[in-house]
């Protein structure tokens, strides 16, 4: 690279905040925030999916009539699962340290991938029973990430279709959803908070946690990208405002709503499981 190259992408890096400089000598160094998640090795490093796909074509599903989607069968469980790890953990360790989960004492991790969640709640939580709900193709897959922090003796895996009605585990107090209802439809994001309801003590809460759209047409950006990534996969999933959110917590029983602005565009959005009048737990679905 030349001399007047390698200027202008330093330009580029330092606008980003990637770079700064160090010395009045010319030498240029990585800020702490690339450090953070662009060196390998780093607990937050976002490498596995950043250029992902990144030179694929136009993605089908926004191209008139050819009705084609995202061809992302083709990716194995253990890219997947590192893609989802390296993008979800560090909005998720932030969630888990938002202080709204102290003293929890049992809490479902819903279709919680290679831990992301599990892992920083029972680092913090050392008497919480955390179980992680996943697909029984992808369970076998999600030890390795549970070793590496130390936490495999403490989250128990459980391989389940969380659809399914009867989820044959004792109530928890807590059930969590991270970043998992924007895959859905409404219709199917109703029967997946009904499936939580059923499972939670009667005073028992569900946290919601997704990258939010605020009230303005594509605000902010990273949820606008966001829900383009769910078109083009063509899962039928959107990104929602909070309130689309708690609609549809409020729809499904829950009640109390509150939420948690917690990092990268993410947000908590809870609620406590409501009861009717004469004391038996609402059903809508």
């Amino acid at each position: 690279m030349n001399e007047g190259g390698a200027e202008a992408l330093i330009g580029v890096l330092i606008s980003m905040g990637l770079v700064e400089s160090a010395s009045s000598d010319g030498r240029y160094v990585l800020t702490d925030l690339s450090r953070e998640y662009l060196v390998p090795g780093s607990p937050y490093h976002i490498g596995e999916g950043l250029f992902w796909d990144c030179t694929d074509d136009v993605p089908g599903a926004y191209l008139a009539g050819t009705g084609q989607t995202t061809a992302t069968a083709s990716w194995s469980t253990e890219v997947r699962l590192a893609i989802q790890h390296s993008r979800n953990f560090a909005p998720s360790v932030t969630a888990a340290r938002s202080g709204v989960f102290d003293g929890v004492t049992r809490m479902v991790d819903v279709a919680g991938g290679s831990g992301t969640f599990a892992i920083p709640v029972a680092l913090d939580n050392p008497a919480a029973s955390v179980f992680l709900v996943e697909q029984p193709t992808v369970a076998p897959f999600v030890a390795p990430y549970l070793r590496k922090y130390g936490v495999a003796d403490r989250v128990t895996v459980v391989p389940m279709d969380v659809f399914q009605l009867d989820w044959g585990l004792d109530a928890s107090d807590v059930a969590f959803l991270g970043n998992f209802l924007h895959d859905q439809n409404d219709d199917d994001a109703l029967v997946l908070l009904d499936r939580c309801s059923r499972h939670l003590t009667e005073s028992g809460a569900l946290w919601v946690h997704e990258v939010l759209f605020d009230e303005r047409p594509g605000r902010p950006q990273i949820a606008a990208l966001w829900n383009a990534n769910m078109i083009a996969r063509g899962s039928g999933g959107v990104q929602r405002t909070c309130d689309e959110v708690v609609r549809l917590m409020r729809q499904a029983g829950f009640t109390d709503f509150r939420r948690v602005p917690t990092s990268g565009g993410f947000s908590l959005v809870g609620g406590r499981k409501a009861a009717s009048r004469d004391g038996v737990r609402r059903v809508t679905i």
